[in-house]
């Protein structure tokens, strides 16, 4: 009767015999005391009324947050629309570049966007076990899946028979990289130098015995220089060391440094002596930059011996002192700056003194405030110079090798010294000086090799992150390389090498987080870069290249003879034409190779130049440099096919920076390079994607600055437009880029070495297999 009167009530659940619970699903999960009421009120508080008295929760797998039960579904779908908004604001953003450039569309702003918050956690499944939540189950996303097992560059290793070994990471230099192979055997020191034999045998950084050789503290003495040749000398380090990482004032050299060494009333005192070194790799570093000195390079390395023989005096690892710390990083930076053939093994040597300097920079408390130890305010801002000296000099060292830097910034409490090089604009405003924007920016590099080059491979999405940082990277308006900037009556060359050296440290950067992963669009779609998932690489690489090499060109017109006294600038434009040969050789019926090739054509004449000026970098260099450009141009006569035919997957897996054994069958490394010639002398498949093109976006805006526009339709006689006088390149590249969503590509396969080069083991990283797959 009852069913017939309430046809549609649901029949009541039977019951099962035995216990009832008493209390709801969350409480008994989570062992709390419940009312048994629906929702209970321990469920109220939580938040979790809605699973009462059935439900439980879950917690995310990678915050605290918790995700209903049940809902798996949801969090997919908010996911799904998540991704779409950001692939729709950077749709946006190329469209809105392209009818308004320079304007921000209404819709972009930073608080709105969603580009600009982290994305939500994917939820973990309610049934999976403790360890899922904890992010240790095995189903991670497929995005991190990918990028750990496709980017894994982790550098150069090289295993001698001996047991000798070198390590260079994936961000070094790649001059480095091909000494690894064919060490340069430099030329004898010994038989041009004026300095006594025992100068070149001094014990560093100390010998065993305590007792100091009085024969040998008078022999370092004999060779201090007239005071009026120091303090000439002594300007000349002042004037240039604007170009360089420096902790030394005018002050401190003349009332300090000078003063205890020519008015010393005795050759004793650790003082006396650590200021005798540091003053000595002073005039090192002078004598380097004395563009009248014809044996510049001799006088200098001269000098440079004189200081390492001064320091072990008083050795500083027994008396450590502010000054030897600063000599350690002076010596570092000269052996990294000199290219001398007279130090082959000079960067080496760099970093060793550098880790020296760092310890005793710790041992100091120099990371720390002095005003912990209520020190007074000159000393604090002395420590302040010295420890952000050491710490920039060691970050970019670390960077050129590949290998972590000496500090964690985990445990600097050191403010940044008084600016005191504060440039004041036309209009009164104020902006950071040279060297406190180097400082910040060496914090910046270090942020990037700790994010994106250590141990573990970190997903996409942060190195388009860390990409925008570095270009959003404030410079100021004076420091910009440009036609503008250089043509002004008041610009100086040494302000010239400064805005080169600023505008080659953003763009190196962003060459090297993203050339493993172009490696990897190179080698699984060669001929479609754009649509793989690492477009944004491939166009950030290339274009830091072109902006590297025209950069060069135009500090070298302003520039006579500063500018070739160092290999600074040709190992950025080294590099950069590595990268442009490649495009050549792999795609030379594109129409971007016409304009890849002059880009190269104008490397391989900035290399002659400087060649011509006595750059030794340069000299050591040029054979290889003038080998890409034929290479370029071979390629370019031939067919797409008939390049294909001699890459095979396997260098190009190479070439992606995977790790590969190359089985020992001799233990010569000169036998190595030789070999490695005959392995291949074609170059892998590549594409590229200029920014200024038209198949950026479909349809590209009329750039404002005109030199990194191509013609409308690139033919082979196509070339980049020169920048105009009143055209800046600080461009940024935001514009051109979007998010990896954007694009689609898979995962590749492994595929070892077949390790038929008699070699050493080398573990090969991706600009490794650059050099070796041009035929060196």
């Amino acid at each position: 009767m009852d069913k017939d009167k309430n046809p549609e009530q649901p029949p009541k659940q039977r019951r099962r015999p035995g216990r009832v619970p008493v209390s709801c699903a969350e409480c008994r999960r989570l062992k709390l005391r419940c009312d048994r009421k629906v929702p209970c009120e321990t469920c109220t508080k939580r938040g979790c009324a809605s699973v009462c008295p059935n439900g439980t929760l879950t917690s995310g797998r990678t915050t605290n947050r918790y995700v209903l039960a049940n809902t798996e579904e949801l969090h997919s779908k908010i996911a799904q629309l998540s991704t779409r908004v950001r692939d729709l604001e950077d749709a946006l953003y190329a469209l809105q570049s392209t009818v308004h450039p320079g304007v921000q569309h209404t819709l972009l702003k930073p608080e709105l966007t969603l580009s600009h918050q982290p994305s939500p956690p994917a939820p973990a499944p309610v049934s999976a076990p403790a360890s899922a939540s904890n992010g240790c189950s095995s189903s991670e996303s497929p995005e991190m899946d990918e990028d750990e097992g496709v980017v894994d560059a982790f550098g150069t290793m090289s295993l001698g028979s001996k047991g000798t070994a070198k390590f260079f990471g994936s961000t070094a230099r790649c001059e480095f990289l091909m000494q690894a192979y064919n060490p340069s055997p430099g030329t004898s020191f010994y038989t041009v130098t004026r300095l006594d034999e025992r100068l070149l045998d001094v014990p560093f950084p100390e010998a065993e015995r305590e007792e100091v050789d009085e024969e040998l503290r008078r022999l370092v003495w004999s060779y201090v220089p007239p005071l009026s040749e120091a303090c000439n000398l002594c300007e000349l380090f002042l004037h240039k060391s604007q170009l360089i990482f420096t902790s030394v004032t005018r002050t401190q050299l003349f009332d300090e440094i000078v003063d205890s060494v020519y008015r010393s009333p005795s050759l004793g005192g650790i003082r006396c002596a650590h200021a005798l070194a540091l003053l000595y790799i002073i005039f090192a570093i002078a004598k380097l930059c004395d563009l009248s000195s014809p044996n510049y390079q001799i006088e200098a390395h001269e000098f440079f011996l004189l200081s390492r023989a001064a320091l072990t005096l008083e050795p500083p690892i027994r008396h450590t002192t502010s000054f030897a710390v600063q000599t350690l990083t002076f010596m570092a930076q000269y052996l990294d700056i000199s290219a001398s053939n007279s130090t082959p093994a000079g960067p080496g040597k760099a970093w060793l003194y550098l880790g020296i300097a760092v310890k005793m920079a710790h041992s100091m408390g120099l990371h720390l405030k002095g005003a912990r130890w209520k020190l007074d305010e000159e000393e604090s801002q002395r420590r302040s110079r010295v420890f952000w000296h050491v710490f920039s000099v060691d970050t970019w060292c670390g960077f050129g090798f590949g290998r972590p830097p000496s500090t964690n910034l985990a445990f600097v409490d050191c403010d940044m010294p008084v600016d005191q090089e504060e440039h004041t604009t036309a209009d009164g405003k104020k902006e950071i000086g040279y060297h406190r924007w180097n400082s910040l920016f060496s914090r910046l590099a270090y942020q990037v090799m700790v994010t994106v080059f250590g141990a573990q491979t970190p997903q996409y999405m942060v190195i388009m992150d860390v990409d925008r940082q570095i270009r959003e990277f404030a410079t100021p308006e004076y420091l910009r390389l440009g036609l503008e900037n250089e043509s002004r009556p008041d610009s100086t060359p040494e302000m010239t090498c400064q805005r080169w050296i600023v505008y080659s440290y953003k763009e190196w950067t962003l060459l090297n987080i993203h050339r493993a992963y172009f490696a990897v669009a190179l080698r699984e779609k060669p001929n479609e870069l754009l649509k793989h998932k690492y477009g944004p690489s491939v166009m950030a690489v290339y274009r830091a290249a072109y902006r590297t090499v025209e950069g060069a060109e135009i500090a070298a017109r302003h520039i006579h003879g500063m500018l070739f006294r160092t290999d600074f600038q040709c190992s950025r434009i080294l590099s950069a034409s590595i990268v442009v040969c490649l495009l050549v050789c792999s795609a030379p019926s594109s129409e971007l190779a016409p304009a890849c090739l002059d880009v190269l054509d104008r490397a391989c004449g900035f290399f002659e130049h400087a060649a011509s000026r006595g750059n030794n970098s340069a000299s050591e260099n040029l054979d290889f440099v003038q080998n890409l450009r034929r290479q370029g141009h071979e390629a370019m006569d031939k067919t797409r096919d008939q390049l294909g035919s001699s890459m095979s997957a396997t260098e190009l897996e190479r070439l992606g920076g995977m790790t590969h054994l190359i089985q020992p069958l001799g233990p010569s490394i000169s036998d190595v390079c030789r070999s490695s010639r005959n392995m291949t002398t074609t170059t892998p498949n590549s594409g590229t994607l200029d920014p200024g093109s038209p198949q950026s976006f479909g349809v590209l805006p009329a750039s404002p600055y005109s030199f990194f526009d191509s013609s409308p339709q690139y033919q082979q006689t196509a070339a980049p437009p020169q920048p105009s006088a009143s055209q800046s390149m600080d461009v940024p590249l935001s514009n051109f880029l979007t998010q990896p969503n954007m694009f689609s590509g898979q995962q590749p396969d492994a595929v070892s070495s077949n390790g038929q080069t008699p070699a050493p083991y080398i573990l090969d990283a991706t600009w490794q297999d650059f050099v070796q797959q041009l035929g060196f």
